[in-house]
């Protein structure tokens, strides 16, 4: 029974990926990026219980992939398609409106990227592209934050416009070369994992300020831009040394 504890944890991840889709299709786009969240924490105690209990399989590394395409690829490219969909105003041509479909790409390169990661046994204590995980949950997390905002701070065409930017952007960085570091410590030396480090504390700063404001949602999409920077910045200083 032990063995398929962590594969339960993924079927559980896969059935809030397609809640969340199912929410969409009610209209309840705030509760689908919420269940989109869930599964990303879903996603994270599937591995480390896996590693925990020393079960980790095949089976459950294809399982998982699975999972993360409805979760992370599936899911995501349906709320941002409606909420396109519903910043589009009279100030936006028709012909703009077929600019949503680019929300194809998530799910198009979320496929690419989880085929390469288990093919490719190089990304163990970092990612060659980024993780799924972190897109669904940037975009889940930026338009939470922006739907709990109000109108207040809609400029329905300047939203409109910038999504789309950022939905292309973060899909090519999905399948791009770009090494992304992971959590995962074999040591805990500084040197070995500064980035890490860094990453973590300042999380922690952000995650304390952003309740802090009372709007503890949008500093989720702040940390994976942070992840990202840090990452980009890694990537770099380790080019230059060479």
């Amino acid at each position: 029974m032990r063995k398929h504890i962590p594969n339960l944890i993924t079927l559980l991840n896969l059935t809030v990926g397609i809640l969340s889709i199912i929410s969409v299709i009610e209209g309840c786009l705030l509760y689908a990026c919420y269940l989109i969240m869930f599964a990303s924490i879903l996603d994270f105690f599937d591995g480390l219980v896996a590693k925990i209990l020393n079960v980790q399989s095949e089976f459950g590394k294809q399982l998982d992939s699975f999972a993360d395409l409805i979760s992370f690829g599936l899911a995501p490219a349906c709320v941002i398609y409606v909420f396109l969909s519903e910043l589009q105003g009279p100030e936006i041509p028709d012909e703009m409106s077929y600019l949503k479909l680019t929300v194809l790409f998530i799910p198009v390169l979320s496929v690419i990227r989880l085929a390469k990661f288990n093919l490719d046994d190089r990304q163990t204590n970092e990612f060659i592209g980024l993780p799924t995980p972190a897109n669904a949950l940037f975009f889940a997390s930026a338009i939470a934050s922006f739907l709990k905002m109000g109108s207040l701070y809609k400029i329905a065409s300047l939203d409109y416009y910038m999504m789309i930017i950022l939905v292309v952007v973060f899909s090519l960085l999905l399948v791009s070369p770009i090494r992304f570091f992971s959590l995962k410590f074999s040591n805990y030396n500084w040197d070995e994992n500064r980035s890490r480090y860094i990453f973590i504390i300042l999380s922690v700063i952000l995650i304390i300020v952003s309740f802090l404001i009372g709007n503890p949602i949008v500093c989720l999409s702040i940390i994976i831009l942070l992840y990202l920077f840090i990452s980009v910045l890694k990537n770099i200083l380790k080019k230059n040394e060479i």
